[in-house]
């Protein structure tokens, strides 16, 4: 899941290991539904 943006100044656009590399809280909403769904889908659960 990448966290880049089409601003070439912006923090989110530095590699992991850079010392100017800011996460992108926007996307923790967007990632924790997707690996929830992907948990759901992969144990077929039952509603």
């Amino acid at each position: 899941m990448g966290q880049g943006t089409k601003d070439g100044k912006s923090p989110h656009d530095y590699g992991l290991h850079s010392p100017f590399y800011d996460f992108n809280d926007d996307l923790i909403p967007v990632a924790s539904s997707y690996f929830a769904e992907l948990v759901e889908a992969s144990l077929k659960l039952e509603k």
